[in-house]
């Protein structure tokens, strides 16, 4: 990122909408290979943590209540996301994680959709 572009700054998301985090807190995330500021994203507190908790086991009951083949679905609708957005997905991980492009072309953008696809098959078996 350049000096140009606005820094993103990240709050909690719980139960679907963006918290700010109960200590104010924040940790700055750098692109390791070149130390630029990537992201400001918040540091969950402990009560954040118990209300995050909370949200995921109510978002799982609602989750198996959805018959296997329509979660299926919906994890086939994620790869299709992950794969028409793939640029700026590889753009970002090679950023977050200091490695080269072609790397997350060429073995991680790969191995995130297919296992993704993966697990999308499995919901019905």
């Amino acid at each position: 990122m350049n000096a140009a572009i606005e820094v993103p700054k990240h709050e909690l998301l719980i139960n679907g909408k963006r918290v700010a985090p109960e200590g104010g807190k924040y940790s700055t995330i750098l692109n390791p290979a070149t130390e630029e500021v990537m992201a400001h994203v918040a540091q969950g507190s402990a009560n954040d943590v118990d209300m995050a908790v909370q949200a995921a086991r109510a978002a799982l009951k609602v989750w198996n209540g959805i018959r296997a083949a329509e979660r299926g679905l919906i994890l086939n609708r994620l790869a299709d996301l992950m794969e028409k957005h793939q640029q700026e997905l590889i753009a970002l991980e090679s950023a977050n994680a200091g490695k080269p492009l072609a790397s997350v072309r060429r073995q991680d953008m790969p191995a995130a959709i297919d296992t993704t696809r993966y697990y999308a098959g499995w919901a019905d078996k």
